[in-house]
């Protein structure tokens, strides 16, 4: 069974009572463990069935639901193919198990495309998106709300599984970390990928260099990003304005010198400031102290 909706595919998540049987056994792999044999926890893994198949045997007749509940549970989602094809829940691999038999693929053609549209990127929980990798391909992606990733089922039944270059791999690993940043308001940690694999990786996505937004479920995050690929949320450009606007330029500087903020000039006045506005105030990135200091 493929989804086959026009646009993307969204569906409302499975209950928070239906998932509770996914975590409901994650400690029978940790007693197993301690009994020390690892043959067993191998048969345990192999040998699914009982309780570990509840959230399944309650939802087999809707195999869009399994379907969400591998994409888009928010902690670990294993796999195995070496022996009866399960997918299993839960960090130690202990919880519900569901078989992969029951799981449809994506039909990757049926989505949205995972671009933004006058550098706006619009993201809608427990939704799939198609990304057009840079390889030429089209992958189904994953977002629960939080983050987004490839589908994972698709990672282990689709056209992602197999001949996929380890640089195809990383570069959508990264763009799908750096898009996940931005939707969650985070971008302290961008600098450890470095500018200019941030601007690359946004550029697979159609966000270019300028003011750009990032909405989820219709929640708008407003970035800048200049040239060089460094990323201002709203609150650190303003914040740059505001203290440019504040600093008494008279002590270094004459009136009618120009400063430089975000690409624009502004002149001293003769109160010994520059008046810089807080909207449509960014061209590039570039600002400057006038004269040397």
């Amino acid at each position: 069974m493929n989804i086959r909706f026009s646009g993307q595919y969204s569906m409302a998540r499975v209950t928070a009572k239906q998932f509770n049987y996914i975590n409901s056994h994650k400690g029978m792999q940790s007693n197993l463990l301690q009994g020390g044999s690892r043959k067993n926890l191998l048969n345990y893994l192999v040998n699914v069935s009982g309780e570990r198949l509840t959230f399944y045997n309650q939802n087999r007749s809707s195999s869009n639901t399994l379907l969400d509940a591998i994409n888009f549970f928010d902690e670990a989602v294993s796999a195995d193919t070496s022996f009866n094809g399960y997918f299993y829940f839960g960090s130690d691999g202990g919880g519900q198990a569901i078989p992969q038999s029951a799981v449809p693929r994506i039909n990757v053609n049926s989505l949205s495309a995972l671009a933004a549209k006058g550098n706006k990127l619009c993201l809608t929980s427990s939704s799939y998106y198609s990304y057009t990798a840079i390889d030429g391909n089209a992958y189904a992606c994953a977002f629960n709300g939080k983050t987004i990733s490839r589908a994972f089922s698709e990672s282990v039944l689709g056209n992602d599984r197999d001949n996929v270059s380890p640089e195809c791999r990383g570069n959508t690993a990264t763009t799908m970390s750096v898009i996940s940043s931005l939707a969650k308001g985070s971008v302290g940690g961008l600098h450890m990928l470095g500018r200019e694999t941030v601007k690359n990786v946004l550029a697979n996505v159609g966000i270019t260099p300028g003011k750009f937004r990032v909405s989820v479920d219709g929640q708008e995050k407003v970035y800048y990003m200049a040239d060089d690929g460094e990323i201002y949320t709203e609150k650190r450009a303003l914040d740059r304005i505001d203290m440019y606007n504040k600093n008494t330029w008279l002590n270094n500087q004459s009136v009618g010198d120009k400063i430089m903020v975000f690409g624009r000039e502004y002149p001293i006045g003769e109160d010994g400031h520059i008046h810089v506005p807080t909207e449509d105030f960014w061209t590039s990135g570039r600002c400057n102290y006038g004269k040397a200091i």
